[in-house]
C-alpha cells in the first residue's frame, strides 16, 4: 500500500472558527449534555475537580466563605472547567457520568443534595464588582423566584423610602411640582410628547421604586437629588460590597439555599484592563477580598467564589506602572491575594485534550495505523525522542507518516 496522509486518518472538521473551542460558561451550562461530552478529564483535572468540590464542601460544613483562583494559560479550559464544575455541584447526571470522576461521587456526597444558588459572570464590560454580583443576583432571583421580595441591595432604598413618605405628606401635586420643572409649561414649549413622557407622577414614581433596572432607578434618584433631596451628592446604585454580600446571603437563605457559588470569568483580565486607574484598581481589589473576609457579622450562608485567571494580577498590573508606584501596587496586590486558594489547570493537560477533542482517528483501523507509525518513529528516534516531542508544534496533517502503509 502507498503511504497514507495523516489527514486521511483523522476525523478533522472541514472548517475551524475562532470560537469553536471557546466556551462561555452560561452557554456551556445551558447545554449540559454537550459540555459533559466534550470535556476531557485527565488525572490532573480530576484532582482539580476534587479540590474545587472540596472547597465548596468545607464552606458548607464550616459555614465559612471560601475563594479560589482557577489558574491556567489561554486555552487551558478555565471556562469549560467552571461549567462542568457547576453541573457537578447541581448533581447533573451527564457530568457525573464521566468515568474519570466516579471516584469523587461518594467523597463529595453534598453535590446535588445541598441547595446551592449559582451565579455566572463574564466580567469584561462590567462597571464594578457590585454591579456584576448584585445585578446578576437580582436577575437570577427574578427568574427563579418571580414572587419573592427583592433584596435590599440598592443604595437608593433609603432615599426612596423617605421620598415615598414625603409624597404621602405633601400630596402628588406639591411633591412632583419641583421634579417636573422644565417638563411642561413655558420652559418646555415645543417639546410636546417628549416633555410629557419625562414628567413624574405617582405611577412612574412607584414603577421606578420597584424596578431593578439600574438606569430607571438612577433616573428617579437623579430627579429626587436635583429637586427634593439636594443634599444628596452621590449617585451610587448599590450598597457597599461588604454589606451587600451579607444582605444577599440572608436573602438567599430565606429562599431556601444552603450556599452561594460565584463563577467569575475574566475578572483578573477586567482589572488589568484598567490598571492605569490606580485608585479604582485598589478599591476593586479590596472588594474582591470581601468575597472571603466579611466585616459584617457572620453571613447567613457561605459564599464560594471561583475566579478564572491567566496570570498573577500583580504581574499583569506591574506592566502598567513604573518606579515606586509599581512597587507599592505590587506589594498591595500580593497582600490582598493572600486569602485566595489556587487551583492550577496545567498545560500538560492540553495534549490529551487535543487528542480527544480534535485529533480523533476516523475508526479503529486508522487508530492502529497511527499507533504503529508513532511506535516506529519512537523506536527509530531512540535517545532523540525527548528532543522531538519538545519541539514547537507545526502543521503536519498533510505529511506522510513514516512507517504507515
Amino acid at each position: 500500500m502507498s503511504p497514507q496522509l495523516v489527514k486521511d486518518l483523522l476525523d478533522l472538521p472541514e472548517t475551524v472558527r475562532k470560537g469553536d473551542f471557546v466556551e462561555k460558561i452560561d452557554d456551556a451550562v445551558a447545554h449540559a449534555e454537550r459540555t459533559a461530552k466534550t470535556f476531557v478529564v485527565t488525572p490532573a483535572l480530576a484532582e482539580a475537580f476534587d479540590r474545587a468540590l472540596g472547597l465548596v464542601g468545607s464552606a458548607l460544613r464550616d459555614g465559612k466563605s471560601q475563594a479560589a483562583y482557577l489558574h491556567g494559560s489561554f486555552g487551558s479550559g478555565k471556562s469549560h472547567f467552571m461549567a462542568l464544575l457547576s453541573l457537578l455541584l447541581r448533581g447533573h447526571p451527564a457530568a457525573w457520568a464521566k468515568p474519570e470522576l466516579h471516584h469523587l461521587r461518594a467523597k463529595h456526597g453534598f453535590a446535588g443534595e445541598r441547595n446551592l444558588l449559582e451565579l455566572h459572570f463574564h466580567m469584561i464590560g462590567r462597571a464594578s464588582l457590585e454591579s456584576a454580583v448584585f445585578g446578576e443576583y437580582v436577575k437570577v432571583v427574578q427568574r427563579q423566584h418571580p414572587n419573592a421580595p427583592l433584596p435590599g441591595l440598592y443604595a437608593d432604598e433609603e432615599l426612596f423610602e423617605g421620598a415615598a413618605e414625603l409624597l404621602e405628606e405633601l400630596g402628588e401635586e406639591k411633591f412632583f411640582a419641583p421634579m417636573n420643572e422644565g417638563t411642561s409649561g413655558e420652559g418646555a414649549e415645543g417639546w410636546g410628547e417628549l416633555a410629557e413622557a419625562d414628567r413624574w407622577d405617582r405611577g412612574r414614581f412607584e414603577a421606578a421604586v420597584k424596578s431593578t433596572d439600574a438606569e430607571v432607578r438612577a433616573g428617579l434618584f437623579s430627579a429626587l437629588a436635583k429637586s427634593r433631596f439636594k443634599h444628596v451628592d452621590t449617585m451610587g446604585t448599590y450598597v457597599d460590597i461588604d454589606h451587600g454580600l451579607a444582605v444577599m446571603a440572608r436573602h438567599a437563605k430565606d429562599l431556601g439555599y444552603d450556599g452561594l457559588v460565584l463563577f467569575l470569568d475574566e475578572l483578573i483580565l477586567w482589572l488589568a484592563h484598567q490598571a492605569s486607574r490606580h485608585t479604582w484598581l485598589h478599591n476593586e481589589v479590596q472588594k474582591m477580598v470581601k468575597l472571603v473576609e466579611a466585616q459584617e457579622s457572620q453571613r447567613a450562608i457561605p459564599l464560594v467564589s471561583f475566579i478564572a485567571r491567566q496570570r498573577n494580577l500583580a504581574e499583569m498590573v506591574g506592566e502598567e506602572c513604573a518606579g515606586a508606584e509599581s512597587t507599592r501596587l505590587h506589594d498591595s496586590l500580593k497582600h490582598w491575594e493572600g486569602p485566595f486558594d489556587t487551583i492550577v489547570l496545567e498545560d500538560r493537560n492540553l495534549p490529551a485534550i487535543v487528542e480527544k477533542r480534535i485529533l480523533r482517528p476516523k475508526d479503529d483501523d486508522a487508530k492502529k495505523v497511527l499507533d504503529e507509525a508513532f511506535a516506529s518513529l519512537h523506536k527509530k528516534a531512540a535517545g532523540s525522542w525527548d528532543t522531538l516531542v519538545a519541539l514547537p508544534l507545526r502543521p503536519w496533517t498533510g505529511r506522510r507518516l513514516a512507517g504507515a502503509s
